[in-house]
């Protein structure tokens, strides 16, 4: 068991972050200690792991590292509509299990100019990110972001490795998790 051996600033493994996977189905704490190590493998600064049952909503929840809750206040009321990442790409199209690359959805040059951007964005320092589905279920929407500072670069080939190791298992953990 991880419990008590790392402290959740450290850099898991990936097999550690595998064994989390399946851990949190029965310690819930170890969803949020999975998504610290996530974004550490990844080289960000910030992470958001979402397992929504619309019909359950008392199965839903949601962990998040780097984002103050007034910037995900701020999200649900102002910017989810108008989420250029998000308006630019249909989840539903998206296979379960791809790594979408934020600077594959949209160009720096497209980003920085929209409003999103200027007034939401760039002053949390979010730039740079990935996201992918976890769930292809009617009944139950799970997704994985990650993002970071411009300064950072990227998500790197080693990070996308790292994320794609961990993905086969945190898609069936989040579908365990359903049953």
């Amino acid at each position: 068991m991880l419990r008590g051996m790392q402290p959740r600033s450290a850099a898991y493994s990936g097999d550690e972050l595998i064994q989390l996977a399946y851990e949190a189905l029965e310690r819930p704490d170890a969803w949020q200690e999975l998504l610290d190590g996530i974004v550490a493998a990844t080289g960000r600064t910030q992470g958001l792991l979402s397992v929504i049952y619309p019909g359950r909503s008392e199965y839903s929840f949601q962990v998040s590292i780097g984002a103050p809750p007034e910037a995900l206040r701020e999200y649900a009321e102002r910017w989810h509509g108008k989420d250029i990442w998000a308006t630019r790409v249909d989840p539903f199209q998206v296979p379960v299990g791809k790594i979408l690359l934020s600077q594959d959805i949209c160009p720096d040059e497209i980003l920085e100019a929209s409003d999103y951007y200027r007034e939401f964005l760039a002053r949390y320092r979010w730039h740079y990110g990935a996201g992918v589905r976890l769930s292809g279920q009617a009944h139950q929407m799970a997704v994985l972001s990650v993002n970071g500072p411009k300064e950072s670069g990227p998500i790197k080939s080693h990070h996308v490795d790292v994320l794609n190791r961990l993905l086969p298992h945190l898609c069936r953990a989040v579908r365990v998790h359903e049953a």
